[in-house]
């Protein structure tokens, strides 16, 4: 491996990382409105985990999500 890390692939400031970082981060908010929205919607219906799974719930978030784009 290259001295300290450089000519590795490994800085964080290149043009290929920053684009993943941007992918990722945009993932992960998009989980995070998810999840929150789902919280949300269990407190205001406390039946609601027993009627849909959380995966089937996220399913449907994602497909409206995609029709957006």
């Amino acid at each position: 491996m290259a001295k300290n890390g450089q000519n590795s692939g490994a800085n964080p400031f290149n043009e290929t990382s920053s684009d993943i970082n941007k992918v990722a981060y945009a993932k992960t908010m998009m989980t995070i409105r998810i999840n929150d929205k789902w919280r949300e919607m269990c407190s205001e219906d406390p039946t609601l985990p027993f009627r849909m799974s959380f995966l089937e719930f996220r399913k449907k978030e994602l497909k409206k999500i995609n029709k957006r784009k």
